[in-house]
């Protein structure tokens, strides 16, 4: 420990530390803070005793810059690193501290996760929320549009905000007091801060004692004029999204017409386009004109207006056509310098007195300095996959455009289920105008996604993955020689409820299988040709009916025989309209009923059996044979007759023979028996009456 006493009274700058008043003295501070940036002082200094480094890493001290009565600076931030240097015959040790705000902490976590419709201040909240960024406040104007989709991809939480303040045209800046610092946000140049003291004079060279610009010089430069943007809308294809922005300044008359044209493929609208286009434009306007100058003035912050009084050099005095009085002047970036060498009077050629300069850049107050785009956005250098997700229960979730929701493998956050995602659209083999070919990922498959142009914000789904859990239709490498395509019932299907078409490509057993778990529905508006080079069987377990509407039904059997069985059940033959017409070039035609009755009705016309050659055979083998007529009944052959009228019955022939083999009865109530030649009656006894 040191037996020298350092104070800090009475100096430029004061340093406030926890480990107590006056352990850590500055010789030396060099700073640089600037709009939509960090600041950062590097302060050399002495300690006078021994401290673990926990106790300064990581913790609040607080800066006085007072170079002049009545202008104080107070700077606050967060010690973010620690030098110790050699140990002095005073005691104390030399060291180095370097002072950030809290909001450096955010490069030291980064993350995967998925913010869905949030602004981007309220993705920042959030943000800050989580890593104890308390002090923190937005001043924007502009509408706050929530992004449907915004992926942190990889990227640290500083890196990922920085980002999206760029993006969205915000810059930010930092107001001090001696217990805190306050992030502010804004989009618009009515929010600089105000002016603090009076208007710096300017006067070259160095006045010892006051606070002036020392020294100021006028920059211009040719810049970005015009930006424009076009976006494709997949629900409105056929009408791109296009938004422009041309810079009222006019510099140079010599070239004009140059263009920033950019494109990217996601949902947006009209507004957000011509947005994007007028906040670049804004971002170029604001490096079109810069001053930079050098002062003495503590009071120059970032983000907070000023005015300078020319005493000379009024040819420099003339920034965007208006005299530098008022408010006219933003600053953007500021460099400090500081040397203090009084403690021990070490720098004998400074004679032991403090100095502090700052070197400056400012642009016209009434520009608004949006940043340009400097933290690159994390591209995705191949495909992902990822799981797709739905509400709890559910076995297919999507929208009308087949999208699909998924939860990838990196998100901690999302509870698989359908807020992991915002819908992603889904590649498909066809995608036609009301046709192509729909298959929608299930939930719980795993798929690929890809990301177009790379950008984690615009996934795309172009196919799906077999895994531990969900294993091919087919059992392998058993089934290698298999292709195909089965389904699964849905909801609560199981493995054996399924549809499939699938291909065997084993040699001599190839086969083309199809299932439908329920109905098939075949419908062809023309010509139906099926060619079976062998045999077909169809096992029906209900009903069948075939109808043709209008034309024929031809069944042609070259070689072979046709059998119809029916087991149980009738056989209905209905012709409305027509003739039915069954022939037999050669061969038998049998019917035969095991058990019922055969019944043939005729509503009108005749029934003719005609036989060209062979015999016609009909038994009873038990039972009657019963034949009726209305008018008649004729038996004939050759010459021979028998008819049968409702008037009686007549047998005609050649020869008449009735035998009995028992008893012949021959009775009516009148019997004629009448012979034109000879009329023999022979019997062992004959009687007559």
């Amino acid at each position: 420990m040191s037996t020298v006493s350092l104070s800090q009274e009475q100096r430029w700058l004061r340093l406030q530390t926890p480990l107590g008043q006056d352990v850590l003295v500055v010789e030396e501070m060099e700073g640089r803070e600037a709009l939509s940036r960090l600041f950062s002082f590097r302060l050399r200094g002495l300690c006078s005793r021994t401290f673990a480094p926990a106790d300064l890493l990581g913790q609040a001290v607080g800066l006085t810059l007072a170079r002049f009565a009545g202008e104080t600076r107070q700077i606050h931030g967060i010690v973010t690193g620690l030098r110790f240097g050699p140990l002095l015959r005073s005691g104390y040790r030399r060291c180095e501290i370097d002072v950030e705000p809290s909001l450096a902490v955010l490069r030291h976590s980064s993350n995967y996760r998925i913010f869905q419709e949030k602004s981007v201040v309220d993705i920042a909240t959030a943000i800050f929320g989580e890593r104890k960024v308390n002090d923190f406040r937005f001043d924007v104007v502009g509408a706050k549009t929530p992004r449907p989709y915004c992926v942190q991809f990889g990227e640290t939480d500083l890196d990922f905000v920085s980002r999206l303040f760029e993006e969205e045209g915000y810059f930010f800046f930092f107001e001090h007091t001696d217990s805190a610092h306050t992030l502010v946000v804004s989009d618009s140049a009515v929010k600089y801060a105000a002016a603090s003291g009076a208007a710096l004079r300017h006067a070259e060279g160095s006045v010892e004692g006051e606070r002036l610009v020392q020294s100021v010089s006028l920059h211009r430069r040719m810049a970005d004029t015009k930006w424009g943007f076009r976006q494709f809308d997949f629900t409105a294809p056929s009408t791109p999204i296009d938004g422009s922005s041309e810079s009222s300044l006019s510099l140079t008359s010599a070239w004009s017409g140059w263009e920033h044209f950019a494109y990217g493929e996601r949902e947006a609208l009209d507004a957000q386009q011509k947005a994007a286009a007028t906040r670049n434009v804004d971002a170029a306007d604001a490096l079109t004109e810069e001053l930079d100058g050098q002062s003495t003035a503590v009071s120059l912050v970032p983000g907070r207006k000023f005015s300078i009084q020319s005493s000379s050099h009024d040819d420099v005095a003339l920034l965007d056509g208006a005299q530098l009085s008022g408010e006219s002047l933003v600053v953007t970036t500021i460099e400090h310098r500081l040397i203090d060498p009084s403690y021990f009077n070490s720098r004998p050629k400074q004679d032991g007195v403090a100095t502090y300069s700052n070197r400056f850049r400012a642009i016209p107050a009434g520009r608004t300095a949006r940043p340009a785009i400097h933290t690159a956005k994390h591209r995705a250098h191949g495909p992902q996959t990822a799981t797709v997700v739905g509400p709890s229960g559910s076995e297919i979730y999507t929208d009308q455009h087949g999208r699909v929701r998924v939860q990838f493998h990196w998100d901690r956050l999302g509870k698989k289920d359908e807020q992991s995602s915002c819908f992603i659209r889904v590649a498909q083999g066809w995608a036609g105008k009301g046709w192509g070919m729909q298959f929608i990922p299930r939930v719980g498959m795993e798929v690929i996604v890809h990301f177009l142009n790379g950008d984690p914000d615009q996934p795309l789904v172009t196919g799906a993955l077999y895994n531990g859990d969900f294993t091919p239709p087919f059992a392998l490498p058993g089934e290698m020689n298999k292709s195909g395509l089965r389904t699964r019932s849905t909801k609560s299907g199981d493995t054996a409820t399924f549809n499939e078409l699938s291909f065997d490509d084993t040699k001599d057993k190839e086969q083309v299988l199809f299932h439908a778990q329920k109905d098939f529905k075949r419908v062809v508006e023309n010509d139906d040709v099926v060619d079976i080079g062998h045999d077909q069987t169809r096992t029906i377990k209900n009903d069948r009916t075939t109808t043709i509407t209008d034309g024929n039904d031809t069944l042609t059997i070259s070689k072979g025989n046709r059998a119809e069985t029916l087991s149980q059940g009738n056989e209905t033959l209905d012709i409305a309209q027509g003739n039915r017409t069954v022939t037999l070039t050669q061969g038998n035609d049998a019917l035969k009923l095991g058990s019922g009755h055969l019944s043939i009705a005729l509503q009108g016309g005749n029934m003719s059996v005609e036989l060209q050659a062979g015999n016609l055979s009909q038994t009873c083998a038990a039972g009657k044979v019963t034949i009726e007529a209305l008018q008649g009944i004729t038996l004939k052959c050759g010459q021979s007759t028998i008819e049968v009228t409702p008037q009686g019955v007549m047998i005609k022939g050649p020869m008449v023979t009735a035998q009995a083999t028992g008893k012949a009865e021959l009775s009516g109530l009148m019997v004629d028996v009448k012979g034109s030649g000879m009329t023999q009656i022979n019997g062992g006894l004959v009687k007559i009456n």
